[in-house]
């Protein structure tokens, strides 16, 4: 993991600690797309709806990999919010772990 190439999107971190970090505080959607031109592998987000949604918006997202646990919660960020236009989705995958969790991916339909 510590040599794995990392980005992190932030208009107040100036540098990240984590060795192989970049940290970049221009529009993530424009470095994602740059990004997806150069060869290597996946690019996987975590933790930052924000970005996530970001990424939804400029039809940057070749795969959505979405875990279902079985908690109910009263309220929350929706993960697809309101304003944005979706795109229809096909499931390819989905599984379902011991514990209950639900794992589904989906790709979106070709525009």
């Amino acid at each position: 993991m510590n040599a794995t190439p990392k980005v992190v999107f932030s208009r107040t971190l100036q540098r990240d600690p984590w060795e192989e970090t970049r940290v970049v505080a221009t529009s993530a959607a424009e470095e994602v797309a740059r990004l997806r031109q150069q060869p290597g592998m996946d690019i996987v987000v975590w933790r930052s709806l924000s970005l996530a949604q970001s990424l939804m918006r400029g039809h940057l997202v070749d795969e959505y990999r979405l875990l279902v646990c079985p908690v109910a919660l009263g309220t929350g960020r929706p993960v697809f919010p309101a304003d944005l236009s979706l795109h229809e989705m096909t499931l390819v995958d989905s599984l379902v772990y011991e514990c209950g969790v639900l794992s589904l991916t989906y790709q979106p339909t070709a525009r």
